[in-house]
C-alpha cells in the first residue's frame, strides 16, 4: 500500500525544531516563536504557545525527566517550562558562574543523568547539573558548644541513621548526631586509663554486637561499649618478633562478624579472638596493610 504524505495544518510553513511533549502534543519552534498542535483535537496551529516567551527564534526543543520542557533560543537563552503548572522560568545570561554565557542557544541535550548541556553561538558549551549541589560542607564551629573536633577527616562508620563517627588525624573522634547537628567528641586522657588510647583515628568499625572499634596510629585498637562511654584498648603483639604494634591502620569486619587488623611499621596481620579477647597475630608475612576487603566467596 502506498503511504501519503498528509497536511495537517497549514498555518505554520517554517519550523527550527519539533518535540512531542509529555502528553503527546506537538511543539513546534520557529523564527517568530514557539507553537503547539494538540493531538487530541486536532487543533491547528493557529496561535503563539508561551507567549511571554515573545517572538525571538526558538532553535532547540528538549525533554527532561520531570517532563520539562526546555526551549532554546536565539536572543534570550534558555527557557524552562513546567506545562503541568503553565509556568516559564528563563535562565539569566551574563558573566557570573550561575549564567549563561551566551543568549544564543541553538542546542539543548539533557542526558541519561538528568543534566542539560547547553550549545550557544559565541559562548561555549554549558552545563545545568543539579547534582553539582548536592555536597553540603560540614565542618568546625568554634562557636558551636559542640563542635566537630577537627577538619582533617580520616575514616567514617555509620552507627545508625542518625549517628556518624567520624575519626580524625590528631583530635580524636566524634559522634555526630546529624538531625541536631551536635557532635560529642572523645579524645585522649593521660589520667583516665578508659579514654580514647591515641587521637590519630585512622579508622572506625561497628561490629555485630553494636560496639564500636577504633584503630589508632600509635595507640593500637580501642573497643568503645557504647552504654558506658568507655574505652578498652587492645594490643596487636607480634609474638614473631616479641613486641606490640601500635601503628594500626586497616580495620575490617568480614561476613561472619571477624574482626581484622593490619599494622604499619612493616607490621603483620591480626585477627579478634572473640572467645580469649584478644588479637592474634595471623599471618607475620602480609605487612603494611592499608586496606581489607572480603569477595563473595568469602576471601580476604
Amino acid at each position: 500500500s502506498k503511504r501519503v504524505l498528509e497536511t495537517v495544518s497549514s498555518a505554520i510553513w517554517h519550523a527550527n525544531c519539533m518535540l512531542v511533549d509529555g502528553s503527546g502534543d506537538i511543539l513546534l519552534g520557529n523564527n517568530n516563536g514557539l507553537y503547539k498542535y494538540k493531538m487530541v483535537e486536532k487543533k491547528p496551529i493557529s496561535t503563539k504557545y508561551y507567549n511571554n516567551i515573545g517572538n525571538f527564534p526558538i532553535m532547540s526543543l528538549s525533554l527532561d525527566k520531570q517532563g520539562q520542557i526546555w526551549v532554546g533560543s536565539d536572543g534570550v537563552g534558555v527557557f524552562q517550562i513546567d506545562p503541568r503548572m503553565e509556568q516559564t522560568i528563563k535562565h539569566q545570561v551574563g558573566d557570573g558562574p550561575e549564567h549563561l554565557s551566551s543568549a544564543a542557544v541553538y542546542a539543548v541535550y539533557v542526558d541519561k543523568t538528568n543534566r542539560k548541556w547547553i550549545g550557544t553561538l559565541r559562548g561555549g558549551l554549558n552545563i545545568i547539573d543539579e547534582s553539582s549541589c548536592r555536597f553540603t560542607l560540614v565542618q568546625r564551629n568554634t562557636n558551636s558548644t559542640s563542635p566537630l573536633s577537627s577538619n582533617f577527616i580520616l575514616s567514617f562508620c555509620e552507627e545508625d541513621n542518625d549517628k556518624i563517627w567520624i575519626g580524625t588525624d590528631g583530635a580524636g573522634v566524634s559522634l555526630w548526631h546529624r538531625s541536631s547537628g551536635t557532635f560529642e567528641n572523645y579524645k585522649h586522657n593521660a589520667l583516665k586509663p578508659n579514654s580514647l588510647s591515641n587521637n590519630n583515628v585512622v579508622n572506625v568499625v561497628k561490629d555485630d554486637e553494636g560496639s564500636i572499634w577504633i584503630a589508632t596510629y600509635g595507640g593500637g585498637i580501642n573497643k568503645l561499649d557504647p552504654k558506658t562511654k568507655s574505652f578498652k584498648r587492645y594490643a596487636c603483639f607480634n609474638t614473631s618478633y616479641g613486641y606490640e604494634e601500635v601503628n594500626v591502620w586497616a580495620l575490617y569486619k568480614d561476613s561472619e562478624g571477624t574482626i581484622w587488623a593490619g599494622a604499619l611499621s612493616d607490621g603483620g596481620l591480626y585477627r579478634f579472638n572473640r572467645a580469649a579477647d584478644y588479637f592474634e597475630l595471623v599471618d607475620n608475612n602480609v605487612t603494611n596493610l592499608l586496606t581489607l576487603m572480603e569477595d563473595e566467596t568469602g576471601q580476604l
